[in-house]
């Protein structure tokens, strides 16, 4: 399990709810306006050949405008090593109509999704078979 959170922030209690312990996990953040996140080029393999070498994975966000970015870097990135690439990251937020919702959640289910980028909001109650859970917490304003 991978997360990134803010340390000074209310994320302390799902650090801890997700067994994260003190200086046992790395807090990176990132911009914002960004339009790619090399930190997260491990969700695609090397040499990958095929979707199900992709371990189905959930990273929750922030933001809409985060979570559509990643997901527009993600079927890029794919999109290079497979034919399919882009058919296998899509967004979970409530931009999206429900259906289309309930259907991502049935392909992740059945395979045909590898990766769900959610908001932070929509993580609450989600029942789905993943292995990884990334959790990005980006700042909003550059660092000094």
């Amino acid at each position: 399990m991978s997360g990134s959170m803010n340390p000074q922030t209310t994320c302390r209690a799902t650090q801890s709810c997700l067994g994260f312990q003190p200086d046992l996990f790395w807090d990176v953040s990132l911009l914002v306006d960004r339009s790619d996140f090399p930190d997260l080029a491990w969700l695609i393999p090397d040499n990958l050949t095929t979707a199900q070498s992709i371990t189905p994975t959930l990273i929750v966000v922030a933001t809409v405008a985060i979570a559509n970015a990643l997901v527009k870097w993600l079927r890029k990135k794919l999109k290079e090593v497979l034919t399919n690439g882009e058919d296998l990251v899509f967004p979970f937020h409530s931009i999206i109509p429900q259906e289309d919702r309930l259907t991502t959640l049935q392909e992740l289910e059945a395979g045909t999704v590898r990766i769900v980028v959610a908001m932070t909001a929509a993580q609450v109650g989600l029942d789905m078979a993943i292995w990884n859970v990334v959790i990005l917490d980006l700042l909003q304003t550059s660092r000094p």
